[in-house]
């Protein structure tokens, strides 16, 4: 079975005893660079530190967290002190006891790149001025005066404005953010993201965006603004719909042929079995285990359904149980299907899932609009009512 893409960090050594090597590994855990046997990336340059640096990717920024442990540590010849953590975006070069590095990105396993060539002055001075953003604010703010005066006196004028916003949403001229106004900023820029959500941590005021947006297009672009924002901004916990059905139809590769999917909700989705001969093995005829270990498995899958598809009758056959739908007999013994909100519908009835053809008493069927099957929502065994059994 295969698993889904898994995010690479490639760390080329560029001096040194081991200069010209590129170490790929995964993302998922912090790892630890160092001299000593023990540690997760081992080099063996003389006076290299026994243990130097832990190296742990920030998936919601994009970026990666460099702790430092031991002295040596440099990033644009700037030392760190032990103790100092700091983000860097990918393309940074940093030295470790005059051993030089450049941090880089891989997407996934089948999908290798080589993005250590040499580094465009633009690419260099963005690198340097996150750091220094971090590292010393002071530098910082006069390294862009200092550019500033570089262009035209409008120009001055509203870098300068620029540059002031950005030191006090980040802290150098008044201690704290201010909370209410990040907040009514942050929902300004998500209301253009119907099921993303945002919180704010009460004494920093930073945002935490959750959620779901439809693609890593859309997921950029929330990036982009969030960080305009304020660029400590936590964006982890919203997930592309699109790359969420790629992984799902990864994992389910081995259990089932060609299965269809679809979208059903914000972090929902639907899989269509087509047939008994689609499934590939007898575990996954357990359609409710499979589903826990899907989700499990893959980030920001809130539900997933399964249903098996008879190819001939086009009849979805599907669990009633969470649609929020039930149903209730009348006086005379006519059906009626009730929703969530009690309110009760007859057969012809148009409801958001669908409209109602036909009400039997331990099933609903109903036809979706833009789809050619037909789904019967059934009462699952052991919870039969009305005579269902």
């Amino acid at each position: 079975m295969n698993k889904p893409s898994a995010v690479l960090l490639q760390l080329n050594v560029e001096s040194g005893l081991h200069a010209g090597a590129e170490i790929i590994f995964s993302a998922e855990d912090s790892k630890v660079v160092g001299g000593d046997p023990g540690s997760d990336i081992l080099l063996a340059d003389e006076g290299f530190p026994q243990q130097a640096a832990t190296l742990e990717y920030d998936a919601g920024r994009n970026m990666v967290k460099l702790k430092v442990l031991a002295d040596g540590i440099k990033i644009f010849n700037y030392k760190l002190p032990i103790d100092t953590q700091v983000n860097l975006i990918m393309g940074t070069r940093f030295s470790i006891a005059n051993v030089q590095f450049l941090i880089t990105i891989v997407s996934g396993w089948d999908e290798l790149t080589d993005d250590s060539g040499p580094q465009t002055a633009s690419e260099h001075k963005k690198a340097k001025r996150f750091f220094l953003m971090q590292f010393n604010r002071r530098e910082y703010f006069f390294a862009e005066a200092k550019q500033l005066w570089k262009g035209s006196y409008v120009y001055v004028v509203c870098l300068a404005v620029v540059v002031i916003v950005v030191l006090l949403l980040n802290g150098l001229l008044v201690r704290k953010v201010d909370v209410e106004t990040n907040k009514f900023y942050a929902n300004q820029l998500i209301s253009k993201f119907e099921n993303v959500v945002v919180t704010f941590d009460p004494e920093t005021g930073v945002p935490r965006y959750t959620g779901h947006v439809d693609d890593q297009a859309q997921l950029n672009e929330l990036r982009e603004l969030a960080f305009r924002l304020d660029f400590e901004s936590l964006i982890g916990n919203v997930m592309p719909m699109d790359s969420m059905m790629f992984n799902t139809r990864m994992f389910l590769d081995g259990y089932y042929q060609e299965p269809q999917i679809s979208i059903s909700g914000p972090g929902e989705l639907v899989v269509r079995v087509m047939g008994a001969a689609s499934v590939n093995e007898l575990g996954a005829w357990d359609f409710s285990s499979v589903e826990g270990l899907a989700k499990q498995a893959i980030p920001g899958l809130k539900r997933l359904h399964i249903v098996l598809v008879d190819p001939n009758g086009k009849i979805v056959r599907t669990p009633l149980e969470g649609t929020g739908l039930s149903i209730i007999s009348g006086d005379k013994g006519t059906l009626f299907v009730r929703d969530a909100s009690s309110r009760i519908f007859f057969e012809g009835a148009m409801l958001k899932q669908g409209k109602i053809l036909k009400v039997f008493p331990c099933s609903i069927r109903m036809s979706v609009p833009g789809e050619e099957a037909i789904f019967e929502l059934s009462i699952k065994e052991g919870v039969l009512e009305d005579g269902c059994g």
